[in-house]
């Protein structure tokens, strides 16, 4: 990696750690930041149901051990930032999203 790909690097994690710190995510631990950006990537807006399958088999959560990706759901779900889909207990999420 060069220089320069290493600047750009840095900058966009230092932009992604000002946008969490804005959005209020930073008492989110890594794993349920990553499901959380999952499901916005995917959905997009707070109307679109997200799988399971989905969320788990994208980029950005394929390398986490599976409690750990179930126990992120369960924590986004227990802290308002996502629900499971109406007559569902798992599988469809979508996001919360206030006004």
């Amino acid at each position: 990696m060069t220089g320069k790909e290493f600047s750009a690097f840095g900058k966009l994690m230092s932009l992604l750690v000002d946008m969490e710190q804005d959005l209020g995510l930073t008492n989110l631990s890594d794993p349920e930041r990553r499901v959380l950006s999952a499901i916005a990537a995917i959905a997009q807006n707070e109307n679109v149901m997200v799988s399971s399958k989905q969320i788990k088999n994208g980029a950005i959560c394929k390398e986490l051990a599976d409690a750990t990706y179930y126990r992120a759901l369960k924590g986004l779900i227990d802290r308002g930032y996502i629900s499971v889909v109406d007559g569902r207990k798992t599988g469809l999420y979508k996001l919360i999203t206030t006004s």
